[in-house]
């Protein structure tokens, strides 16, 4: 457990927490903490976590559960440990069924419901560390400010900024003197989490995504199904920009006369 004084554990924000308390190393993978009975649950008091009231009835403490919409899954790849021992990754903002089976497995405990989460653990990152994080410019925050999402044309003061480069890890991202409204798009939390699973994907495999799995007729405008690795390498991806995309595969073509 990370010797912090508690005055500093007030100032850490609850995602801030869940790495403290999970002792990550510099893969990303941390021990599996108890949502019940760790050790850690009375140090860091904004863990997602059970508590057991007087009557002896269990609830949550209050705090956003680690699922696919939390900052941590944005970060880290999560094992979610449930009291009848199914076990949940999420990552890439989706979850599924854990194949994994073994020494990780844990003991069922009989206070608890079956579907109750009795652990997590971190076990991974969810994104490169080592990619080239650049802020926003105030300037293309102003100029995109109430522009709707560019996949769904949903509005809100909700939606998020994306940076349309998805391969940072191949510093084909332009520098921070290069950037403009241009190398950007508003999006919605889903999408773009949906995004940057696609795009991590990409990165893993060096297979692009397919606009084709929508619908369209065509998986790419520029380019072919492998990632080349040059600083063009995301443009005609229907990712990259859905709109420049969509209009540039909708160009030939010609609506039926009635």
């Amino acid at each position: 457990m990370k010797h912090l004084r508690p005055k500093d554990i007030q100032k850490l924000s609850v995602f801030e927490q869940i790495e403290a308390a999970s002792e990550v190393d510099r893969k990303g993978v941390g021990r599996i903490v108890r949502t019940l009975d760790d050790p850690a649950l009375g140090v860091f008091p904004g863990l997602p976590r059970i508590v057991m009231n007087e009557q002896g009835q269990f609830r949550s403490n209050g705090h956003k559960p680690i699922d696919k919409t939390s900052k941590v899954a944005e970060h880290y790849r999560i094992r979610k440990f449930y009291n009848s021992g199914r076990v949940v990754v999420v990552e890439y903002g989706e979850e599924r069924k854990d194949s994994h089976k073994g020494f990780d497995d844990l003991p069922h405990d009989p206070r608890l419901a079956p579907n109750h989460l009795v652990a997590w653990q971190l076990y991974g990152f969810s994104v490169s560390h080592n990619d080239p994080k650049t802020a926003t410019p105030a300037a293309v925050r102003k100029a995109l400010a109430g522009a709707p999402c560019v996949f769904s044309l949903s509005t809100g003061e909700s939606l998020q900024i994306d940076h349309k480069y998805g391969r940072e890890d191949q510093r084909q991202h332009p520098q921070p003197a290069e950037l403009g409204v241009e190398h950007f798009q508003r999006v919605t939390r889903e999408r773009n989490m949906f995004k940057k699973g696609q795009c991590q994907k990409c990165r893993n495999t060096n297979r692009r995504f397919d606009a084709r799995q929508l619908g369209f007729c065509a998986g790419w405008t520029a380019g072919g199904a492998s990632f080349n690795g040059a600083k063009e390498g995301c443009r005609g991806c229907y990712l990259f920009d859905p709109v420049a995309f969509s209009r540039e595969i909708s160009s030939g073509f010609k609506p039926k006369k009635s």
